[in-house]
């Protein structure tokens, strides 16, 4: 899977040499809140990113990237019960391809971003250490600061699948910034 990931990566930059300029680099920075769905043992919790940003065309964005999501404590809903278990943490490598839709300026307006990467689910108090290939989803809005820099908001769902059958998934909302290196 990791030479799929290489070859995506390597043809979206072959494409890029191409065309008339050559590729934007940067680095993005977000952080927010994460939401398990439909999964009783965990709770909600929060979501860090660090990613690298290669613009390959102005409607085009590729984010190899870092995500840590640390989901919170289960709360089982009984008044007087409290419950020891502890959530699980989750640190993914991956690669986001956005399509950006420009209104107005090259660095604002909406996108739709879709991504593959490898999971990696730990919970220390059931043993729980499973590295899964997963993939992602959502949808976002850049607001453009001046050319290098920018900010956003996205929506991010997380697919993991994992081995005994069924899925893990979140949902993250992450208010993040980008800087564009050469602007």
């Amino acid at each position: 899977m990791r030479r799929c990931l290489i070859v995506v990566v390597g043809l979206l930059l072959a494409t890029a040499t191409v065309t008339a300029e050559a590729p934007k680099l940067g680095v993005g920075l977000s952080g927010g809140l994460d939401w398990p769905l439909l999964q009783e043992d965990q709770g909600n919790g929060t979501v860090f990113s660090f990613r690298g940003r290669i613009e390959i065309a102005p409607i085009l964005v590729v984010e190899p990237n870092l995500t840590l999501v640390n989901w919170g404590d289960p709360d089982l809903g009984i008044p007087g019960v409290t419950n020891d278990l502890e959530g699980a943490s989750v640190t993914a490598f991956g690669v986001d391809g956005l399509l950006r839709i420009p209104m107005g300026s090259p660095t604002s307006g909406p996108f739709a971003l879709a991504g593959v990467g490898f999971y990696k689910v730990k919970r220390d108090q059931t043993n729980l250490d499973e590295t899964r290939f997963g993939l992602a989803g959502g949808l976002g809005f850049a607001f453009g600061i001046n050319p290098a820099i920018s900010a956003d908001l996205r929506g991010k769902l997380h697919v993991i699948p994992m081995p005994a059958g069924g899925s893990k998934k979140s949902l993250s909302a992450m208010l993040g910034v980008n800087y564009t290196f050469g602007m």
